[in-house]
């Protein structure tokens, strides 16, 4: 979400692009106040795609789907386990090798994970006599992977949001540099033309972000 100055900038951006869409053949002799109105259409095309990054519920979204495989993970681990004590008597030791992670640390959870599917090819005959077959430590598997799948995809959103917040302080001052230069000139245009001035003043004035409200007093 765009802070209180960032949309008040971009805000005057869109009224100065107006003022120019009326009014451009004013100063069409000269190259430096096009060039300066070509600069802020390219100012806030990229404040609106950068907000629109910014915005993005991709990383939140990965986040939830993140939990739902965790959580398939984690049920599909104890059963492991279970049926790992179960086979104690066969195969002594087994149980050690299935002890399910305390606390539930995503990275510890997926190198667990990644122990459970070793053990269990390695003891698949074993478990496929107790109902796990290799499809299921197949679907382990694959679980585990798809979670580490969402922790990359849920990194890139966040580095994405956080490129596109500087993103939007360079567009945004390149656009206010810009308008100093299309300033200087529309103000020698206009000099004896007190209204389209005061319309082009108004077009680039940029509004106060408002203060924050102190808190009460006890």
């Amino acid at each position: 979400m765009a802070s209180d100055r960032e949309q008040n900038v971009a805000d005057a951006l869109d009224a100065m692009l107006a003022f120019n869409g009326v009014n451009s053949a004013d100063w069409a002799a000269f190259p430096d106040a096009i060039a300066a109105f070509v600069t802020m259409q390219s100012s806030k095309d990229g404040f609106d795609a950068y907000l629109a990054t910014q915005e993005s519920g991709a990383s939140q979204m990965a986040t939830e789907q993140k939990s739902i495989l965790k959580a398939a993970a984690y049920r599909r681990m104890k059963l492991y386990s279970r049926t790992a004590r179960s086979l104690e008597a066969t195969i002594p030791g087994i149980g050690k090798e299935f002890k399910m992670p305390t606390g539930r640390s995503e990275a510890v959870l997926v190198a667990r994970g990644r122990a459970f599917v070793a053990a269990a090819r390695t003891n698949e005959t074993a478990f496929a006599g107790r109902g796990l077959l290799k499809a299921d430590t197949d679907a382990l598997e694959d679980l585990l992977d798809q979670i580490e799948a969402k922790e990359l995809e849920q990194d890139s959103s966040k580095q994405s949001k956080v490129g596109a917040t500087a993103g939007i302080d360079q567009e945004l001052d390149e656009g206010l540099d810009a308008a100093d230069v299309a300033d200087a000139i529309l103000q020698n245009i206009y000099a004896d033309d007190p209204v389209k001035l005061a319309a082009w003043i108004s077009a680039r004035h940029v509004k106060r972000a408002p203060k924050a409200t102190p808190p009460p007093t006890p």
